[in-house]
């Protein structure tokens, strides 16, 4: 949504979105057009309850592709070529990668780490960015916190995965997953399908599913998520030091 950013709510035009999203599917992201499409109708939504805007200017707007649920995992091999080959990608993008295969967690979650989010072998991440009512939890194992050592720290609040001295959080990730396709010979996945991946590989390894849940932060029944204030640090733990066994036993080979 960059392109708006200095324009006034009232002054984007149906127009103006329809030439963003043509732009995003011409540079090879299609499915980034369409979560943009998604983000930009429930914005100008929110604008028209809120008698911002008379109108909404994205409505009866079609994605620009068709999307199905997606079910893709990488194979063992795939999971070893990917991160082997973060290992050669510019800094932070290899140890951000690295960090997405061996936590499970959601690319904006990873992404915009910050340094005062992680206090020992523990990454609270806060609720403004998980977007749930109670901060999220991640335990990390020796290697997490090995691939995290891999970067410089700017200072407690400054972002881990950073090009602008932490000042800001990476991003141009199209680019850098071109590359890493490249590099590592595997094609047809997405950062989210990393996340997916790790919790097929929970479910192998015969983690519950209620603490696989947990791990990924994933949506519990509302009565669980009020009767039911278990933190289930313990069992993320284990489940994750399980996984993390898994992981190195294939990069190993």
């Amino acid at each position: 949504m960059k392109p708006f950013l200095k324009k006034r709510v009232r002054a984007i035009t149906r127009r103006d979105i329809i030439d963003l999203i043509d732009k995003m599917v011409a540079d090879g992201a299609p499915q980034g057009a369409v979560n943009h499409l998604r983000r930009l109708k429930m914005l100008f939504n929110w604008a028209v309850g809120r008698d911002l805007i008379e109108s909404n200017p994205s409505f009866g707007l079609k994605p620009p592709v068709r999307t199905t649920e997606r079910d893709r995992i990488l194979s063992d091999q795939e999971i070893a070529a990917v991160w082997h080959a973060a290992g050669e990608l510019p800094a932070p993008y290899g140890a951000m990668y690295r960090m997405f295969l061996l936590t499970g967690q959601r690319r904006t979650e990873v992404s915009s780490m910050q340094w005062n989010e992680v206090v020992g072998n523990l990454w609270t991440i806060p609720r403004e960015k998980v977007k749930k009512d109670r901060p999220h939890a991640v335990p990390l194992t020796k290697t997490a916190l090995a691939t995290l050592g891999t970067l410089p720290v700017y200072g407690g609040n400054a972002y881990a995965f950073s090009t602008t001295g932490g000042e800001r959080p990476s991003s141009n990730f199209n680019k850098i997953k071109q590359e890493l396709d490249r590099l590592s010979g595997t094609s047809g996945w997405t950062i989210h399908d990393l996340r997916r991946t790790v919790r097929s590989k929970l479910a192998e390894l015969r983690v519950p599913e209620v603490v696989a849940r947990k791990v990924l932060n994933h949506e519990t029944g509302k009565v669980d998520r009020i009767y039911n204030r278990h933190d289930y640090l313990r069992e993320k733990r284990e489940a994750l030091a399980k996984w993390e066994k898994k992981l190195l036993a294939l990069i190993n080979r």
